[in-house]
C-alpha cells in the first residue's frame, strides 16, 4: 500500500589502546538503525491504485496484451494465408478448365475440317474455328501465367525468402476436391454471443481498456494531497572505549543498545495549481474514452465481418446449386448440339457460343466455391478460431490429420489452440 521499512546494521571494529601495545579485548560495536516511510491513507501514493500497485498491474496487462497481440497477428498472417492458398487452387483449376476448353475446341475443329470436307461447313465456318482454336490457345497461356504467379505469391507468404527466390519452386496443392466441396453451416447465435470475449482482437481491445483504466487511476490518485510521514529509529552501542569481544555477541545485543534515538516527520507538499498532475488526469480519461471506442469499433467490425462471412457462405450455397444445375443443362445442350452437328445442322456459331458459355458456367462455378472458401476463412478468423482450425481444415491426409491431432495433445500446437479456458 504504499509503505517502505527497511532495516540496516552497522557494525565497527575498533581498536582502543590504553597504553602503549596493549589495547581492549572487546572491539566490536554495532548500530541498528530501522526506517519507515509511507504516504497517509486516503492520499497521493497510498492505496491499490499508488506507484508501485499501479506499475504492477500495468507490466501484467501489457504481457496479456503482447500474448493477445500476437495471437491477432496470427489470425490476420493465416487469414492471408488461406485467402492465398484458395487462389492458387482457383488458378490452378482455371488452368485445367482452359486446357479442357482447348483440347474440346480442338476436337471441334477438326470435326469441322471433317465436315468442310463433306461440304457441310463453309470456310467461314472453318475460319470461324479455327480463331477459336487460337483463343483457347491463348487462355491457356493465360490462366498458366496466372497460376504462376499465384504459386509464386503463396510462396513469398509461407518460404523464408533466404530459402530461394520466388520462381525457384512451383507450389501445387493437393487433396482440396473434397473440402473445396463442402460448405461450412454457420452458427450466427453461437458465433455473436462468444464475439465479444473469444477473439483475439477483442482480447487486445480489453487489455487497452484495462490499462487506460489503470492509469486513469493511477492519475487520479496522484491528484490526492502529497503528504508523507517517515519515521526512524537507531539502536546504538557505545564502543568508543569498550565494546564486545565477538561480532555475533555485538549483533546478537543491538536490541539493548547503549542509546535509542528516534525522529518523526511529517511533509506536505503541492505544486503550483497541481497543473502537471491535473492535465495527466485529463490525459487520461481522454485515454480510457479512446479505448472505450476503440473496443466497440472492433467489436462492431467483427460483428460486420462475421454477418458478411455467414451471408455469403448462404448465398455461395444458393450460388452453388444454381450454377451446378446450369452446368448440367449446358453440358446436355452442348452434347444435343455436337450430336446434330455431324448431320450439318448447327452452326459453327453456335458450336463456339455453347462451349463459351460452358467455360462461362465452369469458371463461374469455381469462382463461387472459392468466394465460400474465403468467405468461410474470414467467418472463422472474425470468431478468433481460424488459428485454432486451421490446420485440420487443410490437411489433405489421414496422416496429416493424425499428426496434428498428436502434436496438439502433447501442447507442441499451443499458439493454434486459442486460450487455455477454451480447451
Amino acid at each position: 500500500w504504499g509503505g517502505v521499512f527497511g532495516v540496516s546494521n552497522v557494525t565497527t571494529d575498533r581498536d582502543v589502546f590504553y597504553k602503549t601495545g596493549h589495547k581492549y579485548d572487546a572491539p566490536f560495536s554495532s548500530t541498528l538503525s530501522f526506517n519507515f516511510i509511507s504516504s497517509l491513507p486516503y492520499l497521493k501514493g497510498f492505496g491499490a491504485d499508488g506507484p508501485d500497485n499501479s506499475g504492477i498491474r500495468a507490466a501484467k496487462l501489457s504481457a496479456g496484451r503482447q500474448f493477445a497481440s500476437f495471437r491477432s497477428l496470427l489470425d490476420q498472417v493465416l487469414l492471408g494465408v488461406e485467402g492465398s492458398y484458395w487462389d492458387l487452387v482457383q488458378a490452378l483449376e482455371d488452368l485445367h478448365l482452359a486446357d479442357r476448353n482447348r483440347r474440346l475446341v480442338a476436337r471441334q475443329t477438326e470435326r469441322s475440317r471433317r465436315l468442310f470436307q463433306r461440304g457441310y461447313v463453309t470456310n467461314l465456318g472453318l475460319a470461324q474455328m479455327a480463331a477459336e482454336l487460337a483463343s483457347a490457345r491463348v487462355r491457356v497461356q493465360t490462366a498458366r501465367q496466372r497460376y504462376l504467379d499465384a504459386s509464386y505469391g503463396l510462396q513469398a507468404q509461407v518460404e523464408n525468402s533466404a530459402v530461394g527466390r520466388p520462381g525457384d519452386r512451383l507450389i501445387v496443392p493437393y487433396g482440396y476436391s473434397a473440402l473445396l466441396r463442402q460448405v461450412l453451416e454457420p452458427d450466427l447465435e453461437a458465433a455473436l454471443a462468444l464475439l465479444a470475449s473469444r477473439p483475439a482482437a477483442m482480447q487486445v481491445a480489453r487489455f487497452d481498456v484495462g490499462l487506460a483504466r489503470n492509469s486513469v487511476a493511477f492519475a487520479e490518485n496522484q491528484l490526492r494531497p502529497d503528504a508523507i510521514f517517515s519515521y526512524s529509529r537507531s539502536n546504538a552501542q557505545d564502543g568508543s572505549e569498550y565494546g564486545y569481544r565477538r561480532y555475533k555477541d555485538s549483533v546478537g545485543m543491538a536490541m539493548h543498545p547503549d542509546t535509542v534515538s528516534e525522529s518523526y516527520t511529517l511533509s506536505y507538499s503541492r505544486p503550483l495549481a497541481n497543473r502537471a498532475a491535473l492535465a495527466s488526469a485529463r490525459g487520461a480519461r481522454l485515454g480510457f474514452n479512446s479505448s472505450l471506442l476503440s473496443q466497440r469499433q472492433t467489436l462492431f467490425g467483427l460483428r460486420r465481418q462475421v454477418l458478411d462471412g455467414a451471408t455469403t457462405i448462404i448465398s455461395g450455397r444458393k450460388r452453388i446449386q444454381a450454377l451446378s444445375a446450369s452446368l448440367e443443362a449446358m453440358r446436355q445442350a452442348f452434347d444435343f448440339l455436337a450430336s446434330r452437328r455431324e448431320r450439318g445442322l448447327v452452326s459453327e456459331d453456335e458450336i463456339i457460343l455453347t462451349t463459351r458459355r460452358l467455360l462461362d458456367t465452369e469458371a463461374g462455378l469455381l469462382a463461387g466455391r472459392i468466394a465460400t472458401k474465403k468467405a468461410e476463412a474470414s467467418y472463422l478468423a472474425a470468431q478468433g478460431v481460424l488459428a485454432r482450425d486451421f490446420a485440420l481444415r487443410t490437411a489433405a491426409t489421414t496422416f496429416e490429420r493424425l499428426r496434428l491431432a498428436t502434436l496438439g495433445r502433447h501442447g507442441q500446437l499451443a499458439y493454434f489452440s486459442g486460450r487455455e479456458d477454451e480447451r
